[in-house]
């Protein structure tokens, strides 16, 4: 056989084996990224951001300027929208909330691509913030390996490289390039539930998909408040009130405000990269991008915990990146009558929360619009 006709012979040959190796990572991206996400368990890690599209189109008002809330299940239990746009609606704004319980920066960067791809959909996206401090971090969220699950239905073949350079730790990172390039890995034990009984799955997630914005709208938050804080103040003697797992978890933040945060340098890294990442995602954009100071604890103020910015988040504000809203929209609620347990706030706290921001962020795109 002739050299050349060898060689032509030998490049279909790897030509064929390409596309037969080709075909099934295809398919997998495919029915895994377009097809199955309508059908993931509405109750899981998955499901969260899946969800989160059918709340951007039920919420959504074209006729009106649109203002994205989006963060953690504090924003799901502490801010309502409803509430929000009995303020906003008089002055044409219209309040989109996205509380993902569970959720990082990291994911809202993605859940903001598969929402708003063309970076229009929102005048401005206000981002919660838990501290606005670097050393005031007590999880390394650069490794969070939970984040890949909730981002299983949404990454794509461009985050190959990309998304799973975002973590250091070694499994992390493997098991993130594994989900980008098998996206049913990520997504299997998903799956073989589903497989198990595909019927009973199809039924709940299209009741999911149906009910779950209104779901959302008509939540009233909790009644429940946690003791008052005594005086002078003592951590022992507000637990002395509670037993069970909210003692344990009320002994938990006492013990977290007290304890050294991580290497701030890490938080630093972190919150430039994710807040950083989604400010210049729409730097070329009409849109603004804010970030807001969550209440952080039912009894920060009687501990004179500082909220004063410092690091990536003041450092991305310097450089007009992104705007802080004052940290007095998030202190001023830290008291344990606005809250329902350590972390979130009950329908008290919600209704003050939701109120002062709502106002606090209609002043602000009223003023920018003239």
């Amino acid at each position: 056989m002739p050299i050349s006709t060898r060689a032509w012979s030998l490049a279909r040959i790897a030509v064929f084996s390409g596309i037969i190796v080709s075909i099934p990572l295809l398919l997998d991206q495919f029915v895994m990224r377009s097809l199955y996400p309508r059908f993931v368990e509405p109750e899981s890690t998955a499901g969260t951001t899946v969800l989160a599209r059918d709340v951007v189109e039920a919420e959504y008002r074209p006729d009106m300027h649109n203002v994205l809330v989006i963060g953690d299940s504090r924003i799901g239990e502490g801010f309502s929208p409803v509430l929000a746009n009995q303020i906003g609606h008089p002055k044409g704004i219209n309040f989109v909330r996205l509380g993902l319980a569970g959720t990082t920066p990291r994911v809202w960067h993605y859940v903001l691509r598969t929402i708003d791809p063309q970076r229009n959909r929102f005048v401005a996206v206000y981002l919660m913030a838990a501290s606005y401090r670097d050393d005031d971090v007590h999880e390394d969220l650069a490794n969070r390996a939970l984040d890949t699950a909730y981002l299983a239905p949404m990454l794509e073949w461009r985050d190959l490289f990309d998304y799973p350079a975002s973590f250091t730790d070694e499994t992390a990172f493997k098991q993130a390039r594994l989900a980008v390039a098998f996206p049913e890995s990520a997504l299997h034990r998903d799956l073989v539930a589903f497989l198990g009984a595909p019927r009973a799955r199809i039924k709940k997630a299209m009741i999911w998909h149906q009910g779950y914005p209104n779901w959302l709208r008509d939540y009233p938050g909790r009644p429940e408040a946690m003791p008052n804080a005594p005086q002078p103040f003592a951590a022992d003697a507000v637990l002395a009130t509670m037993q069970g797992r909210a003692h344990d978890e009320l002994a938990d933040y006492f013990r977290q405000v007290h304890a050294p945060a991580i290497d701030a340098s890490k938080a630093f890294a972190y919150r430039s990269q994710w807040y950083g990442r989604i400010a210049a995602s729409y730097a070329q954009t009409a849109t603004s991008i804010n970030v807001f100071l969550i209440p952080r604890g039912p009894y920060h103020t009687a501990l004179n915990v500082t909220a004063a910015p410092n690091g990536a988040l003041a450092n991305l504000a310097d450089k007009h990146l992104v705007r802080l809203m004052p940290t007095a929209l998030g202190t001023s609620y830290e008291h344990p009558e606005f809250f329902f347990d350590h972390l979130h706030l009950n329908a008290k706290g919600r209704t003050a929360f939701s109120t002062s921001l709502a106002e606090a962020v209609v002043t602000q795109t009223m003023r920018e619009d003239r």
